[in-house]
């Protein structure tokens, strides 16, 4: 008995939060959208399970992969009160909210000195979710009480991940470009399209070679069927050969010399095309998916060249700030 099952996707908006938005570039409400599988039977829904979560700006519709735990609380649909932007912040993100105060009180202080620098709480924003810049957020509110070797170690520490940051932010606009470049004379679908094929043709071929051989013969079937399934695997095998090697002499030869030349870090490049491949990096563009899919041989090709986790790639890199 044939039974038609299997599951589809379904978005549900389940409220919304507050976040600072790379491409606004400033605090935006975001909605927190998740993802859910159904499974059917004969297309009848019969079991629902969460397969996922992101958040989206609702000014310029980024979507960005967070999960819901990484927000204080979530403010639902109904919750129309808190929607405005002023009473999402406090209740929803609360870190992010102690920053929005630390720049506040800039303007209290009479004495610069006694505050942190406004270039400082605005590299805050960009990297205030990462680990070591959280930890250093709670001795930013004490700026007044630091002497001036610690204030200087808590602005490189920041400044050093603010600055990673912004080589990655970097990456992503750059990969979309240059995939435009990418031409393969043949795809994943047609691979799997000729494998299909040729396991057809092997079947056919037992069936005809049984067919058509002499009963005395009929010893040079395995044989002859194990040397068409060699030559099978052995075209199947150079297509894939061929498939990596146009992604290499396209990584080689026109990604990395292109990076170069604009600027672009060469490791923040590769983290992100691993981030882009696990899931951790939205990307609606299937082209940069699938060149993503690639970063280990990526990696091989920046080993290949000398270019260590250290290095960075060519051409003038300045501060966002």
């Amino acid at each position: 008995m044939f039974i038609i099952h299997g599951h589809y996707p379904w978005k549900k908006k389940r409220g919304l939060v507050a976040e600072f938005c790379e491409t606004c570039q400033c605090i935006q409400p975001f909605a927190v959208i998740d993802l859910f599988h159904y499974l059917h039977v004969y297309f009848i829904p019969i079991w629902r399970s969460l397969h996922s979560s992101s958040v989206q700006c609702t000014a310029c519709l980024t979507s960005v992969k967070l999960e819901a735990d990484d927000f204080t609380a979530i403010v639902l649909e109904n919750d129309k009160q808190h929607h405005p932007l002023e009473h999402l912040l406090p209740r929803t993100n609360a870190l992010l909210h102690r920053i929005v105060q630390i720049e506040s009180q800039l303007a209290e202080v009479e004495d610069p000195d006694e505050a942190p620098p406004l270039d400082l709480i605005l590299t805050l924003y960009h990297c205030y979710r990462d680990e070591s810049v959280q930890e250093a957020i709670a001795d930013v509110t004490r700026w007044h009480a630091l002497d001036e070797e610690q204030r200087q170690g808590l602005r490189e520490a920041i400044d050093q991940v603010g600055f990673v940051r912004y080589k990655e932010a970097r990456a992503k606009p750059f990969l979309e470009r240059i995939v435009k470049k990418l031409y393969l004379k043949f795809h994943n679908l047609q691979v799997i399209s000729l494998v299909v094929t040729l396991v057809v043709l092997f079947f056919v071929g037992y069936a005809a070679i049984q067919s058509f051989l002499p009963r005395a013969w009929n010893w040079m079937v395995i044989p002859l069927m194990f040397i068409y399934l060699a030559i099978c695997l052995g075209v199947v095998w150079f297509l894939i050969w061929l498939y990596r090697r146009a992604f290499r002499r396209f990584i080689q030869h026109v990604m990395i010399p292109a990076a170069r030349e604009e600027g672009v870090d060469l490791i923040a490049l590769g983290s992100v095309m691993a981030r882009i491949d696990n899931g951790q990096e939205t990307c609606k563009e299937e082209k940069v998916k699938q060149l993503a899919a690639y970063w280990k041989l990526y990696a091989e090709v920046l080993t290949a060249e000398g270019q260590d986790a250290s290095a960075a790639s060519e051409g003038a890199m300045t501060h966002p700030i």
